[in-house]
């Protein structure tokens, strides 16, 4: 007579210890009766059963196990995102696909970005003058480095990772690896590119032909490439 086993619905034999679809104990060693029998009903016994070890119960999906299942802890949040300052963004550049801007493109986008400026600058000289503003006047100099200061690094940490002149041109600024950079960093460049590459003849543009990545001296001291 078979013995239906109560978890999964195999039938087995009268002399099976233990299911053999999904391993539950379908009786104890010595018993006769069956816990896939509907109750009352005995299975018959197997001589010698006490002797005879038994199989151990399979563990995994359909195994009789007591172990409680881990429950969620009550008001429970989850943990919150790392800051800013320590994530980095998804997208990037990979190494084997960059293509460094070439320096007549780089050239080219320095031209617009300065004559943007001039503009700029040249609007605010004309109105300190309409304005007979003397103090502004005086104080050109150190408003045009902010100006500067501010047109390069805003925009080259910015979404577009690029100048006006530089979108033009189709090329951004990135770190080495080919991630977006901070405005610290963009800050960096900024006074670098100022006051030191354009030293000596302007031989911190100039070594651009000459680095493997088309890195001019602002860039090395940064830490970034055009591409």
């Amino acid at each position: 007579m078979a013995v239906i086993c109560a978890e999964c619905g195999e039938k087995n034999s009268d002399e099976a210890l233990t299911c053999g679809m999904c391993g539950i104990v379908l009786r104890k060693i010595g018993s006769n009766v069956a816990p896939g029998l509907p109750a009352g009903r005995p299975a018959a016994p197997m001589p010698g059963a006490a002797q005879m070890p038994g199989p151990a119960p399979r563990q995994g999906v359909g195994a009789a196990t007591n172990i409680p299942l881990p429950r969620a802890l009550p008001n429970a949040r989850p943990l919150p995102p790392p800051p800013a300052s320590l994530r980095r963004p998804a997208t990037a550049f990979p190494q084997a696909s960059m293509e460094y801007a070439g320096i007549f493109t780089r050239f080219v986008a320095m031209v617009i970005d300065n004559v943007i400026l001039i503009l700029i600058l040249s609007a605010v000289g004309g109105i300190a003058f309409a304005s007979h503003q003397m103090a502004l006047i005086g104080g050109i100099y150190p408003l045009a480095i902010i100006v500067a200061w501010l047109y390069f690094a805003l925009q080259e940490s910015g979404d577009k990772q690029a100048t006006f002149g530089k979108s033009l041109m189709g090329i951004m600024v990135t770190d080495v690896d080919g991630f977006p950079i901070s405005f610290g960093r963009a800050s960096a460049r900024f006074f670098s590119k100022m006051f030191l590459s354009g030293l000596f003849f302007s031989i911190g543009y100039l070594i651009a032909f000459f680095t493997p990545k088309k890195q001019s001296l602002h860039d090395m001291i940064a830490g970034t490439i055009v591409v």
